[in-house]
């Protein structure tokens, strides 16, 4: 889904290689949200990186691997 967003000029896509549990994903959701308000605009990546973090420390360890599965796409 992720690359057909991409070919119709998407410039970045957050989307994962699997399904992800619900919680995890919300949590993601969040930080990356609240990460794109704070940084510069355009600084997607650092945006999805400090996201990634955040939410890695604040699930549980059962779900650290479901937010493995969240990629940001890139053409």
């Amino acid at each position: 889904m992720a690359h057909a967003f991409l070919l119709r000029g998407a410039r970045q896509v957050v989307g994962s290689v699997r399904d992800v549990d619900a919680d995890a994903t919300r949590t993601f959701a969040l930080e990356f949200y609240a990460a794109l308000a704070s940084l510069p605009a355009g600084d997607v990546a650092e945006a999805w990186r400090a996201a990634y973090l955040s939410a890695r420390a604040s699930v549980e360890p059962s779900l650290q691997d479901d937010l493995r599965m969240l990629r940001l796409f890139v053409p």
